[in-house]
């Protein structure tokens, strides 16, 4: 399977993104998304539910790049960012 993944322009990206991570990976709650903005986090919760059909479930750890802190990437386990 390959790691990248295009999703066409003619589609809504965020909803396009929640179905395929959902249908590539059996637990999503493993994944860590990097996301521009706590508003696109906030966003593609939203996308997520309405995937799941409004079931609850385990969301994946997304972090908003505008908001990183070297230190916390560090303290979190990605070690190779500087």
């Amino acid at each position: 399977m390959s790691n990248i993944f295009n999703i066409p322009a003619s589609v809504v990206f965020l909803d396009s993104l929640a179905e395929g991570l959902l249908t590539r990976f059996e637990d999503v709650g493993k994944v860590t998304i990097f996301l521009p903005s706590k508003r696109a986090i906030a966003e593609l919760r939203e996308a997520f539910v309405r995937a799941n059909g409004g079931k609850s479930m385990l969301l994946p750890k997304m972090q908003a790049l505008g908001d990183v802190d070297e230190e916390e990437f560090l303290l979190k386990g990605f070690p190779d960012i500087e």
